[in-house]
Order: C-alpha cells, then sequence, then structure tokens
C-alpha cells in the first residue's frame, strides 16, 4: 500500500507535469515482492508427507480453536491420499465455524474424492459434496471461487461420470450464466466449461450464439463444427471447418475431433461422416476406417427391435440390464434414455485445486449398438478445471 501527501492543495502546471512523470516513473520500477509459504506446505510440495503433515497438525494443536488451520490440515490430508482422515478434519472446520464459507467450499471438495483421496471415484459423497458448496455460496455469494465449484460439480452424475444424461447441466449452465452476469472477468475463466455444457445438454443453436465474439482456439473450432453438423448437417460443418482453418491439417484435425465429439452425443451417423471427411487423403490417420465404417452403423438403442422369439435377446437383455445398474431406480432407464454409459467410464476430472488448473483426467465412455460394444476415445476440453 502506498500512501501519498500532497502537501499542498495546489500545484502549478508545471508541478503538475513533473508529478505525473515522477509517478509514471515510480510505478514502472522494479519492486520487491515478498511471500510466506506455510512450511507444511512446502514440504509437501517435495513430497515430505509425514514432515509436512506433521507441521499442519502442530498448527493445529497451537490454535485448537482456529477454523482456518483445520482448513488447511484437510487439504493436506487429502493430498496425501488420507480421504477419510480429511473428510473428519474438513467437518471439524465446519463445527468450529458454522459461518466460515471457505471452510464449507473445502469441505465440499473433499467430499468430491474417495476415502484415499482420488476424485469422483466410487465411494465420494455427491450429495454431501452438493449441500457444502450450497451452504458456502450462501454464506457468500461473492465467493466465485466456491460458486465455479458449485457449477462444476452440476457437471457431474452420482457416479462421477461428467456430462452424462444424469448430470445437471441445466443448473450448470444457469449457475454459470449468473457468474458471468456478476463478474465477467471472473466468468472468463469459465467460458469453455459453459460452451461443453450446452453441447452435451443438446443446446446446439444456444452454443453457437455463445461463440458470437469469442476468440477460436482447438476446442471452440470442434464445438463449433460439431454443433453446426448437429444442427444444419455434414455440408455445412465441412463448409464451418474450411472457414474455421488456416490449413488442410488443422482442417482434417477439426473434422476428426468434431466427429468425435457428435458420437458422445449418440450423433453416429453424423460423426462418422464427419471423421471420415477429415481422414481423406492422410493415409497415416489414427483413425481406423473400419471403425468409422463401424460408427456410420451405429444405431440408438432404443431404436432397436429386440425379437422376443430370437433366444439371442435374452443375452441383450441382459447385457443391458448390467450396463444400466444405477442409472435409474428400476435399473434400466426409461427407454428414451437408453444408452450405454456404463460406471466404469468417465470423461475429465476437475483436475486441481486452483482454477486456472488445466489437469485433465481421462476414462473411457462405454457406447453400445446392436452389433456390439465399442470403446469411443475420451473426449478431453479446456475447461476441465476446478474453480
Amino acid at each position: 500500500m502506498l500512501r501519498f501527501d500532497t502537501v499542498k492543495s495546489r500545484f502549478t502546471a508545471e508541478e503538475a507535469e513533473a508529478l505525473r512523470a515522477a509517478s509514471v516513473k515510480f510505478r514502472d520500477e522494479d519492486f520487491l515482492e515478498l511471500s510466506f509459504d506455510h512450511v507444511g506446505h512446502a514440504l509437501l510440495a517435495k513430497g515430505k508427507i509425514a514432515e509436512a503433515l506433521a507441521q499442519y497438525q502442530q498448527s493445529v494443536s497451537h490454535s485448537p480453536s482456529s477454523s482456518l488451520e483445520k482448513v488447511r490440515f484437510a487439504d493436506a490430508l487429502l493430498a496425501a491420499g488420507l480421504g477419510e482422515k480429511a473428510r473428519k478434519v474438513a467437518r471439524e472446520a465446519v463445527k468450529l465455524d458454522p459461518n466460515s464459507a471457505p471452510a464449507y467450499s473445502t469441505l465440499g471438495w473433499i467430499l468430491q474424492h474417495d476415502l484415499i483421496g482420488r476424485h469422483m471415484k466410487s465411494g465420494f459423497d455427491y450429495e454431501g459434496s452438493f449441500a457444502a458448496y450450497k451452504k458456502a455460496t450462501e454464506l457468500d455469494p461473492k465467493d466465485f471461487h466456491a460458486r465455479a465449484n458449485l457449477a462444476i460439480t452440476y457437471e457431474y452424475d452420482k457416479w462421477g461420470i461428467r456430462y452424462s444424461p444424469g448430470a445437471h447441466l441445466k443448473e450448470a449452465v444457469e449457475e454459470f450464466r449468473k457468474i458471468r452476469k456478476d463478474d465477467e472477468s471472473r466468468f472468463k475463466e469459465h467460458q469453455d466449461n459453459l460452451l461443453f455444457d450446452l453441447f452435451y445438454s443438446h443446446n446446439y443453436q444456444e452454443l453457437l450464439n455463445e461463440m458470437s465474439g469469442l476468440s477460436m482456439t482447438d476446442s471452440r473450432r470442434n464445438l463449433t463444427v460439431a454443433a453446426t453438423a448437429a444442427l444444419s448437417g455434414v455440408d455445412a460443418a465441412e463448409k464451418k471447418a474450411s472457414e474455421l482453418s488456416t490449413d488442410d491439417a488443422s482442417h482434417s484435425k477439426t473434422l476428426v475431433s468434431a466427429g468425435r465429439m457428435l458420437l458422445a452425443v449418440r450423433l453416429y451417423e453424423r460423426g462418422a461422416a464427419l471423421m471420415s471427411a477429415g481422414t481423406q487423403g492422410f493415409s497415416d490417420s489414427q483413425v481406423n476406417q473400419q471403425q468409422i465404417a463401424l460408427y456410420s452403423k451405429t444405431r440408438k438403442s432404443e431404436e432397436l427391435h429386440l425379437d422376443e422369439s430370437d433366444p439371442t435377446s435374452v443375452v441383450q437383455k441382459l447385457v443391458r440390464s448390467l450396463v444400466y445398474v444405477g442409472l435409474s431406480p428400476g435399473g434400466l432407464p426409461p427407454a428414451d434414455e437408453q444408452e450405454c454409459a456404463g460406471r466404469s467410464s468417465c470423461q475429465g476430472g476437475d483436475g486441481g485445486r486452483e482454477s486456472a488448473s488445466r489437469a485433465k483426467k481421462s476414462r473411457d465412455r462405454l457406447r453400445h449398438d446392436s452389433r456390439c460394444f465399442c470403446r469411443l476415445r475420451p473426449l478431453k476440453h479446456e475447461g476441465d478445471q476446478r474453480g
């Protein structure tokens, strides 16, 4: 903080100009920046887990009534893979200060992990995480960190699968738009989250509207082409890809990537067509033409008719039942939602505690058709982050 004393109330033109020049010079000079790191955090960064936890525990012992010290300790325990202990300490922090938004926010993050600290793995507390983040935003509506994390949590379903039919994408879109309304600069960090939420919730026209005025990145280019294909067909998408690409290689890459995205939203024929167009003339393409041919013949499972007189229908029903366990109270989803979204698959992960983080965790997403089970390459995007 700088304090400036004008000394006198009036300046001549020459004095005012001299003051301005001196102020600019002072502003541009190098300055010394001091920062203080927690000893435990420094040890943790060096991989000295036991020593780090001992330091955090010592800080808690010195300030047993401090919710902040408990929050720091809980974070360290999670980083060390001690998810169960981290939950206990985070709940103690909330109990010590029920009006602490950071304490509830930390609890929400920790509950997104299982008992050994794995993010969105079996055993994480889906409902508990929601409740904690909602409480944090109620206590401090200006805590955009917690609000962004709440919106990102909406992107997952109860199995930890991102962008699945069971995810709360509508709520995620609403929350991100509220953040934009309240603070445009904070929202820019999560612009791509909103774009992907619109895509996976099949709001393609809204997605294209949001693209207006945005600078193009690879992810946004892929989204634009995929949304165009979903709305207007393959020819329009190829034309759009040509407009957005700078050379043949980027054009091909965009078509293939957009095609994969269409496969993920079950637009198999159009996705396969884009992938095929993107591989024309590229003999070293990583895309297998046999896979493209298979995808082009893939049909949504609800469109398939199972012949009760055919003995193989018994096996087909069994496979469906195994795939859909847990997706709805009855095991199978409604007829208009029947599509494999296996528990073992999950796209993405929130990758890191800071909003700038782009760490990406991907798991295969299973899809099935009338012929076989197929593994699609998991999609990644720049918005994989924790706020």
